[in-house]
């Protein structure tokens, strides 16, 4: 678990997940990033997807709003990191540095929240995140098969908060791509 001591006080690290494709994650991460932005908050998106899609959808420079990716890194983050020890904590280790990095330089936490967009997949790279953040914002669209996926997701999560990372909650339930007129989006 990142230290909000070590850190900031007001340091909030979110991961925007689900592992199902196409549930809105990395537009809830964009505007969800913007929107805090926009009142003032300092805040880094962290494309976890090798696809980079977080970095394509926001594709203006948005004040107080900084994207990370580096997709060619990514591709190759699995086959580096399988067989390495603390593989899980790769991301974790970064942030701390990265925040060490920033905090030296201005003398100030630099910034208010980090979101982090998560693979479609349950990958290296999506427990990297799980372990990495404070919560987890689900994104879930109102469709009935992401409501079944989202009781397995639930279960991953408790798995990695009793192995990796004890104060790993979710959060919240982002509920996406509603359509009134259906019975069904009112349902879920």
């Amino acid at each position: 678990m990142i230290s909000t001591q070590k850190c900031c006080e007001k340091l909030r690290i979110l991961a925007i997940a689900n592992k199902k494709g196409g549930d809105g994650k990395t537009t809830t991460a964009i505007n969800l990033g913007t929107s805090l932005a926009s009142i003032g908050e300092h805040d880094l998106i962290i494309d976890s997807d090798p696809q980079d899609n977080a970095s394509l959808g926001l594709g203006v420079t948005v004040p107080n709003l900084v994207v990370i990716s580096e997709t060619s890194d990514l591709i190759s983050f699995e086959a580096e990191y399988l067989l390495k020890k603390n593989r899980a904590f790769r991301l974790h280790d970064a942030i701390n540095e990265l925040m060490d990095i920033q905090q030296n330089l201005d003398q100030q936490a630099p910034f208010s929240n980090i979101l982090i967009d998560c693979l479609s997949s349950l990958s290296l790279l999506t427990l990297n995140a799980l372990v990495a953040t404070h919560a987890v914002i689900v994104s879930l669209q109102c469709r009935f098969f992401a409501l079944k996926g989202l009781s397995k997701f639930n279960y991953i999560t408790k798995q990695t908060r009793g192995a990796l990372n004890p104060n790993l909650e979710i959060q919240g339930v982002m509920l996406t791509m509603y359509d009134k007129r259906t019975s069904l989006c009112k349902e879920v």
